[in-house]
């Protein structure tokens, strides 16, 4: 009996050990893996962006904190304007009015962000140090 026991322990902490680890990846922030570059005609670019909305959207439904989902460096050869991307999401996948977008020109750095259940897709910016 003595050898079920031991065998029994050793099962219930790997069972222990796996539902710590499964616990630890759920509550791990999805950070982005680093810059996308995003290159080519307009439209692809923007199919591009869109399908960055899609997995945003759906991956943070319902969280309250502020995500960032995305980073990219788009370049078109056309501009990209915010109208281009809001007439290409589809509808039935995420509510138009739930995505807020900036004009993004021919050639620019974009955060996508979640933040209380709307994306935004925005110009990154830097600021410049004066002497």
């Amino acid at each position: 009996m003595e050898m079920w026991e031991k065998i029994l322990s050793i099962l219930v902490g790997i069972v222990g050990v796996l539902i710590l680890i499964s616990i630890v990846l759920n509550l791990w922030p999805n950070y982005p893996q680093g810059k996308i570059k995003i290159e080519g005609d307009k439209q692809y670019v923007v199919d591009s962006i869109v399908n960055l909305i899609y997995d945003c959207f759906e991956k943070n439904k319902g969280i309250k904190k502020s995500v960032i989902c995305a980073q990219a460096d788009i370049k078109s050869n056309e501009e990209v304007f915010s109208s281009d991307i809001i007439n290409s999401i589809n509808p039935s996948r995420i509510d138009v009015s739930k995505v807020k977008v900036e004009d993004l020109g021919y050639s620019t750095e974009i955060i996508i962000r979640y933040e209380n259940q709307i994306i935004y897709v925005e110009n990154v910016e830097y600021e410049g140090l004066s002497t």
